[in-house]
């Protein structure tokens, strides 16, 4: 099935390829050139696109620094905090 053209045209615009770990279209919009002891980077920034159509989502992952979503168009997401004492919490 061919994307819609909103889609397609966010797309070719940011030139938005699969992200590895999960699929989900994305573009790296920065990398800072420190890093964790572990090798992780100590910043980064990226363009992701969450959508039906291709089909997206996020798996669950731990990051050593904060995250930022911003929404510019669709429904919402829920997003699903794990803590450390087991508890979960959606936001």
């Amino acid at each position: 099935m061919p994307l819609s053209p909103e889609v397609a045209a966010l797309v070719r615009h940011f030139s938005l390829t699969p992200l590895p770990a999960e699929g989900t279209l994305f573009a790296g919009t920065y990398r800072s050139p420190t890093s964790f002891a572990d090798g992780s980077p100590h910043g980064t920034a990226m363009i992701g696109l969450y959508c039906e159509d291709p089909p997206s989502h996020s798996r669950f992952h731990r990051l050593p620094v904060d995250e930022v979503w911003h929404f510019y168009g669709g429904d919402p997401l829920r997003l699903i905090l794990l803590h450390p004492d087991g508890s979960s919490e959606d936001v």
